[in-house]
């Protein structure tokens, strides 16, 4: 999943009408290091794990809406609880 949000995250800012990548700083360019990766090679892992890797981003997808809801509603309880579930997910990951 990291790699497609990587390719999806580099190709949304390139495109017509997108913010210029220059204006971004180090977290940009470490967020989407991976879409420098192979793109042949990444073809046939999205076809090879296909269920898998759709799975995920509809996991992905689900969870992006409801961060996108609590921003447009203002809902600071919402946005405050994904935030915190976000920050120790990557807390257990890191030890």
């Amino acid at each position: 999943l990291p790699q497609f949000v990587a390719f999806a995250l580099c190709a949304s800012v390139g495109r017509d009408g997108g913010i210029a990548p220059a204006l971004f700083g180090s977290g940009f360019r470490d967020t989407t290091r991976l879409a420098l990766s192979d793109h042949d090679m990444w073809i046939a892992i999205a076809r090879l794990n296909k269920e898998s890797v759709l799975r995920a981003m509809d996991e992905f997808s689900s969870l992006w809406s409801e961060l996108r809801a609590a921003i447009v509603a203002d809902d600071e309880a919402a946005l405050r609880r994904i935030l915190q579930e976000a920050r120790a997910c990557k807390e257990r990951s890191a030890s």
